[in-house]
């Protein structure tokens, strides 16, 4: 008998901050390695990551590690964000809340702009131009409920979330998801990348 298929979209910023940080600063995942060990009855038909390269000399790593898994897995695609970085100034408190005199503070913010809504978009043109039983969401961002809720209910389309917390998001369970799984950081250390030469 076939195996059921699946396409798996990853909120790859979701996930660094979630699981691989738990692990190494250093360390890169192998996304197709870790989807095969997080959902091992499917035939997994593409993956999908969804991320941004921060502007610091870790991105130059990443491009590299990225291009090895492209040259690899044929199926796997790498869309790119980008990376805001503004100033923000905010007033400083006291432990009571009340704030403080002359008390401000500038703070440089980094934001991913762009690869929610791309995401979004992939999924909802694949699930009409791609021939899979299920499509997978690995996040825990309840930003992404909007495009679930329209898939389920308004196209009648199978979707599964790869739940990147231990408590599973409520606002996702009123969904009611097709599949719910969590992937733990052990399947992630499982999936790891070798080091890079020096």
């Amino acid at each position: 008998m076939p195996k059921p298929t699946a396409i798996v979209y990853i909120d790859g910023l979701n996930l660094q901050r979630r699981l691989v940080d738990q692990l190494d600063d250093s360390v890169w995942v192998d996304y197709w390695e870790l989807i095969a060990r997080v959902l091992p009855n499917f035939e997994i038909l593409k993956v999908r990551v969804f991320t941004a390269l921060a502007p610091t000399p870790e991105g130059t790593i990443a491009e590299t590690r990225w291009s090895e898994q492209l040259q690899r897995h044929k199926n796997l695609s790498i869309h790119l964000g980008r990376i805001k970085k503004t100033t923000r100034v905010y007033l400083l408190t006291s432990s009571n809340g009340i704030a403080a005199q002359n008390g401000s503070v500038k703070v440089l913010k980094y934001e991913e702009k762009g690869s929610d809504v791309a995401l979004s978009a992939h999924m909802i043109r694949d699930s009409f131009c791609e021939h899979a039983s299920i499509q997978y969401l690995m996040t825990s961002d309840t930003d992404f409920e909007p495009v679930v809720k329209m898939l389920k209910t308004e196209f009648g389309k199978r979707v599964g979330i790869l739940c990147t917390t231990k408590n599973f998001p409520k606002l996702f369970s009123n969904l009611k998801p097709d599949d719910i799984r969590h992937v733990k950081v052990s399947q992630v250390k499982n999936s790891l990348l070798k080091s890079l030469s020096p």
